[in-house]
This record gives C-alpha cells, structure tokens and sequence, in this order.
C-alpha cells in the first residue's frame, strides 16, 4: 500500500517537473527565436531606411 502511494507520489512530481521544464524550455525558444529576428533586424536595417525596422 505504502509503495503504490510512493511511486504515486513520484509520478506526479515528475509530471510537474516536466511541465516546469516545458514551459521554461518554451520561454527560452521563444527568446532566442525573438533575439534571432531582432540581430537579423538591425543587420538588413543598415542598407533599409530605418522606418523598415518596425
């Protein structure tokens, strides 16, 4: 009885911490991916007329 609570008890933190690591590997794809456009954005910025940058 006590070792089903256990391995219970151990799955459901596992779940969190893998829902935690999801969103924060999200977050983190979501920032390079955002840094990327904006590196890529100033680089073509020089040739463009700065009102292109938005």
């Amino acid at each position: 009885m006590s070792n089903d609570y256990k391995r219970i008890d151990f799955l459901e933190i596992k779940k969190e911490k893998s829902i935690d690591y999801y969103i924060k590997s999200e977050f983190e794809t979501k920032l390079t991916f955002f840094l990327c456009i904006l590196v890529f954005r100033v680089k073509t910025s020089n040739k463009d007329p700065p009102h292109s940058f938005l």
